[in-house]
């Protein structure tokens, strides 16, 4: 079994522009089923975990600080057929986390469903290996930056006349690479 760990969220990201999505890919390669005992993804300082989006019969929880474990709903392992890939997509949200590249690792420890040698199964008639991967993705958080300017939309842009109704423009710029959300403007004159 291989694994891989990827970010479906673009990069950089605002920190505080809701949740970010990862997918953990688990493939098997070889001619026994792929049986995850653990697969614990350890999230970045500042972020909490989300929610499970897919497949179906996949679950997590909390085993302690940032790191989550993902386990079936209906089996004892998470279960990689032979020649397969079970894709894991969930959520983050980093609306603790410091502006930084952070990264996102996680573990896989898999039984091998050949029956090759290492540790017993759970009724210990079998001698089986246990195997280990990790991967890791990076996701780099930004602030949005703005800047805003005001000018009179007067003929001279210099000068308003007291007692009329003069215009303005107000523009504001977003000098990041992020998407700045929810912004309000108050202009008191």
């Amino acid at each position: 079994i291989t694994i891989t760990k990827t970010r479906v969220t673009q990069s950089p990201f605002a920190i505080d522009g809701g949740l970010i999505t990862w997918k953990i890919s688990l493939v098997n390669t070889g001619d026994g089923y792929g049986e995850i005992n653990q697969l614990i993804d350890t999230l970045p300082n500042g972020f909490t975990f989300g929610s499970v989006i897919s497949p179906s019969g996949i679950a997590s929880n909390s085993y302690g600080g940032t790191s989550y474990g993902f386990y079936s709903t209906t089996s004892s392992y998470i279960e990689v057929a032979p020649n397969s890939t079970v894709d894991i997509i969930y959520t983050t949200n980093a609306a603790s986390a410091s502006v930084g590249t952070h990264t996102n690792n996680v573990q896989a420890f898999w039984y091998d469903g050949a029956g090759r040698n290492g540790a017993y199964n759970s009724d210990y008639s079998e001698y089986r290996d246990l195997f280990r991967a990790s991967a890791s993705a990076n996701i780099v958080l930004e602030r949005p930056t703005l800047s805003i300017n005001k000018t009179p939309n007067e003929s001279d842009n210099a000068y308003v006349l007291e007692n009329t109704n003069p215009q303005f423009q107000i523009t504001l710029t977003n000098t990041s690479n992020v998407v700045a959300n929810n912004i309000s403007i108050d202009d008191v004159m």
